[in-house]
């Protein structure tokens, strides 16, 4: 992703620029067909509440199963192309033909001390805040069970970025597996991307497992 375009935080080290690598107004119409079209192909029903309670489900038939550190385990729709990310992370996105990103994807080790569950939400605001404008949270659940063990926080937010001032929309959590290792997971997209495509990014963190 573009580094004036893509999502808020370290789980995105990319920093590619070119000119067509941008979420554009004009693409929304095509990105909901497109998105829309994927949702029904996978038998997620579009319309729920921005942020309902995230609960363990299995993924779909034909989701990637991606391996991470601590016996993790994230499942990643074939939408989704995995892309460059840092040692240890895995990082997924889905482009239109013009190269502009429709969603995002990123799981990252957590590193050091992970803070306490009903601390993620500010802690990840507080991480947005740094770098971007317009922070605000949209919604938190400090009491996620997942498959396998894996529990932890998530919050739902928004934000515009400083630089192009591209607003993203994301639900991102901190998830720790029962050998002690947390994973920080975020999927993201852009504003015009979100509506279509959020139903899916919540799948993708209900199907994690440890």
């Amino acid at each position: 992703m573009a580094a004036d375009t893509a999502p808020a935080g370290d789980e995105h080290p990319r920093a590619r620029r070119p000119a067509s690598r941008r979420f554009l107004p004009t693409g929304a119409a095509l990105l909901a067909v497109v998105l829309i079209g994927a949702l029904a192909a996978l038998g997620v029903e579009a319309g729920s509440p921005s942020f309902a309670r995230l609960r363990a489900q299995p993924a779909p038939a034909g989701w990637q199963r991606v391996a991470l550190a601590d016996g993790v385990v994230l499942r990643v729709p074939p939408s989704l192309a995995s892309v460059d990310a840092d040692p240890g992370a895995r990082s997924f996105e889905r482009q239109d033909r013009s190269g502009t990103v429709l969603a995002y994807v990123n799981a990252t080790p957590w590193s050091g001390r992970p803070p306490r569950a009903r601390d993620w939400a500010a802690a990840r605001l507080d991480r947005l805040g740094d770098e971007n404008e317009d922070v605000a949270e949209d919604g938190e659940q400090s009491d996620v069970h997942l498959a396998g063990a894996l529990r932890g926080s998530c919050v739902a937010d928004h934000y515009v970025t400083r630089v192009a001032h591209h607003r993203y929309e994301e639900v991102a959590c901190l998830l720790r597996a029962h050998s002690g290792g947390a994973v920080v997971v975020v999927a993201a997209a852009s504003r015009a991307a979100w509506p279509a495509s959020q139903h899916v990014l919540r799948r993708v963190v209900e199907a994690m497992s440890a």
